[in-house]
């Protein structure tokens, strides 16, 4: 499998360089409100989360929202007493990520491979708001704790990037599995048409470092769902979980969804300090089973 090294950069010049990039003296770690947008994956025992956009707690007078360039993980294996007494998986934002050379998104997918100690970045927007660059699979190796770019996908066609897809990682198998979701100029470089919904579905093979289209479902573009992956007997199965598609909803429940991203919009506050957050419904379910993933 070939790729390319990514300078490392010693954790305290990256934090100072993300500092630089942010323009303000806060951070996700000492400073936080909430994340927007984020991707994660769970491996030995640490959630690892990368990029997206950050509130810090000065978010109540500022009303300002930052590109998190910073990559960190919260360590279960590593509880602290909070001040209300609760424990907490404690949060190091010190990995290796230089934001000039490592693309910050939100919307994507980290596929973890928790054999090789390594996530793969799939998919997601610029925070700057328009892809600049083409698309090229990066991954991040814990164990030495730098960035390989294994370059753009060598298919026939090249795919579609898209963001607030379903992804998800196997280890068992060392496959990562991506579908639908958003596909605009800000998840793929030359897109010219209107944000519009995919309904491709692609796998990739951690070992080989091939990306293949999967079979779907069915040709509906669907958006914003979940996926995850049950080892089932002699096969295995991904549940997928989808939120949006053209024909999912009616007029009435259109507009009860666009109310509730302006209700979002105006509760930022109260999310900040309460921890909560809105849901959206009208879900449905599709099972894959181990065949239909070829």
């Amino acid at each position: 499998m070939r790729r390319r090294k990514i300078g490392v950069l010693a954790p305290v010049l990256c934090l100072a360089v993300h500092r630089a990039t942010a323009d303000v003296p806060q951070n996700p770690r000492d400073n936080f409100c909430r994340r927007i947008g984020h991707q994660t994956t769970f491996i030995d025992d640490k959630l690892y989360i990368d990029s997206s956009f950050v509130n810090f707690d000065t978010f109540p007078t500022d009303n300002k929202t930052y590109p998190n360039t910073w990559l960190g993980f919260q360590d279960f294996d590593n509880l602290t007493l909070r001040s209300d007494d609760a424990l907490w998986p404690n949060l190091n934002i010190g990995l290796n990520k230089d934001p000039n050379t490592i693309p910050t998104v939100h919307g994507g997918a980290l596929w973890g491979d928790s054999v090789n100690k390594r996530f793969f970045l799939f998919g997601g927007e610029n925070t700057k708001g328009v892809a600049s660059t083409d698309f090229h699979l990066l991954s991040y190796d814990i164990l030495n704790d730098e960035w390989d770019d294994f370059g753009p996908p060598d298919m026939p066609n090249p795919p579609n990037i898209s963001s607030y897809g379903a992804g998800v990682g196997v280890s068992e198998t060392g496959q990562g599995y991506y579908y639908g979701g958003w596909i605009s100029n800000a998840s793929m470089r030359g897109w010219t048409q209107d944000r519009t919904m995919s309904s491709a579905f692609y796998k990739y093979e951690y070992d080989t470092n091939a990306t293949t289209g999967a079979k779907p479902p069915d040709e509906l573009p669907r958006a914003e769902g979940a996926m995850v992956w049950i080892p089932a007997g002699y096969t295995e199965l991904l549940i997928y979980f989808f939120q949006q598609r053209p024909a999912l909803f009616s007029a009435a429940e259109s507009t009860e969804l666009h109310s509730l991203q302006n209700e979002q919009s105006r509760q930022h506050d109260r999310l900040c300090r309460a921890g909560t957050a809105l849901q959206l419904s009208h879900w449905e379910m599709h099972v894959l089973v181990g065949s239909n993933l070829l």
